[in-house]
Parts: structure tokens; C-alpha cells; sequence
């Protein structure tokens, strides 16, 4: 569980070494914990980021876990085991706290982990979800012009959703959508096993497909604007007979009726009409 990585209260106290009678528990030492993996403390955000969490999901990292693994015999991903020491030791020449990362050096571990530079934002988001106590640095000032080119879509709507998941007060689908790469995740279901019917997976794929025009609409709005088309798609992972999980379905957002009232609207519009 990454709850250790948050700094917040010292106390991570395990619920499932409780004694009733006794009210005697285990309590996860976040400082023990960094020693044993030769980190500090202020160094885990980055670790759970090159992991995978909310925000960098650990499917989008198979290539680079592969990549730093590929001494190691696995088929299809490799194992956790061997996945954190190469992790680590890709950490070495970080040394410092994650939140004193320049944007340059994330840029670089973007590169290094993605390919390129464009998701060393994203680094930056990972990180700072565990921080609830301070915030992250202010973005580089940069020319009205380059600062509208800039603006995500719906920078207010992914703001109100940001605030709602860190609040545990909004299931995760909403800001994995809406936040990139935009993706889905279920498991299976108990309807699942029964094998007369499809998968859940499925049968609600195309209910799922009309959603995502809602949330996303806003992105869909502002391509139009700047004269891009936009074929809008959500990376799914889902849980169905005959899916190895190997590499997620990418499915195509189905644009709802005319007049339909996008996210932005629906969250943020406090006028009585709406």
C-alpha cells in the first residue's frame, strides 16, 4: 500500500494484526520502511511514482520496468521483487527530497522512463499527491499566448475532481478519466463467472463509451477550437474471458446527443436552471 508514502500522521496502524481483546496492532514505521529500501523518507514519492499509482499507472510503466528488469526472468511483467531494487537503483543519482526535483530533472526521468519529455509534468502531479501539507511549485510564467496554448481543457473541472479523490469523496474512475492518459480499470464481477452471459466488462462497454463524451467533452471542445479533430479515446483495462491482460483495449468515446451538458456544466454551473 502506498498510504505509507503520504506524509502525514506517523501512525499507520494495520488493521489486520488487531487484537479486539487487547487493542494491540502492528504500526508501519515510514522511516524503517525508507531505511530498509537505503532511501530516505522524502525520496518514497518518487519510488511509488516510478512504481505506479493513481496518477502514473503501473500498466503505463510495463516498458520501462521490462526495460530495467530485462536481467531478470519473467513472462509478461515482471515481478514486484524484481521490479523495486532495479527501481531503486535507478533512483541513485536523485538523491534528494522528490519535492526539490527541478522540472528539467523530471523532463529527464521522463525521458528516460517514457521516451520523452512531455510527462515530466505528470512526475510532478505524482509526487505532490502524497504531499498534504505543502503545495507544488507555481508553473512557469510564460507568454499569454504560450499560457492559453497551454491551459488543459478542462484545468477547473480536473482541479474540483483532484480536490474530491484526495478527499477519498469520489470513486477513482472520474480523475482517471479525466486526468491523462485517461484510463479505465475493472476487475471482474460476480456476474462474471457465470458463464451463460458476457462479461460485465462488455455488456457495459458501450454505456461506458457515452460517459467518457460527457467528462471529456471539454478536451473535445477545445481541439475544435484550435482546429484539431479530435478522436478522443480511453485506455481500458478490464477483466473478461480471453483478455490476458497483456496490452488494455483502447476504445473510441461515442459523442452523446446535441445538448447534452458536459461535465464542466454539470460540476461546476451553479446557476438554479442547471
Amino acid at each position: 500500500s502506498d498510504y505509507i508514502v503520504f506524509d502525514s500522521a506517523p501512525y499507520y496502524l494495520s488493521s489486520q494484526n488487531l487484537n479486539v481483546d487487547t487493542l494491540e496492532t502492528v504500526n508501519y514505521d515510514r522511516d524503517a520502511f525508507a531505511w530498509a529500501l537505503g532511501l530516505k523518507v522524502d525520496q518514497l514519492p518518487l519510488l511509488a511514482s516510478l512504481l505506479g499509482n493513481d496518477v502514473i499507472h503501473s500498466h503505463d510503466l510495463l516498458l520501462f520496468h521490462r526495460k530495467i528488469c530485462k536481467d531478470s526472468k519473467f513472462v509478461g511483467r515482471p515481478r514486484i521483487e524484481d521490479i523495486v531494487p532495479k527501481v531503486i537503483h535507478f533512483m541513485k543519482p536523485f538523491e534528494g527530497s522528490a519535492y526539490s526535483l527541478s522540472q528539467s530533472v523530471l523532463n529527464s526521468i521522463s525521458k528516460n522512463v517514457f521516451g520523452d519529455t512531455s510527462r515530466g509534468n505528470l512526475f510532478q502531479q505524482s509526487i505532490y499527491s502524497y504531499a498534504l501539507f505543502q503545495a507544488p511549485p507555481p508553473p512557469i510564467l510564460v507568454d499569454e499566448a504560450a499560457s492559453m496554448s497551454l491551459k488543459h481543457p478542462t484545468e477547473d473541472l480536473l482541479e474540483a475532481v483532484e480536490k474530491e479523490h484526495r478527499n477519498c469523496a469520489l470513486i477513482p474512475y472520474m480523475h482517471s478519466v479525466l486526468a491523462p492518459p485517461r484510463t479505465w480499470e475493472s476487475s471482474s464481477a460476480l456476474e462474471d463467472y457465470a458463464s451463460e452471459q458476457p462479461s460485465s466488462a462488455l455488456i457495459y462497454r458501450p454505456l461506458r463509451q457515452r460517459i467518457y463524451s460527457i467528462v471529456l467533452a471539454g478536451v473535445a471542445e477545445r481541439e475544435a477550437e484550435q482546429g484539431r479533430e479530435a478522436r478522443l479515446q480511453v485506455i481500458e483495462w478490464c477483466v473478461y474471458k480471453g483478455n490476458k491482460l497483456e496490452k488494455p483495449d483502447v476504445v473510441d468515446v461515442v459523442p452523446m446527443p446535441e445538448g447534452t451538458k458536459p461535465a464542466e456544466v454539470l460540476w461546476l454551473d451553479e446557476r438554479p436552471e442547471v
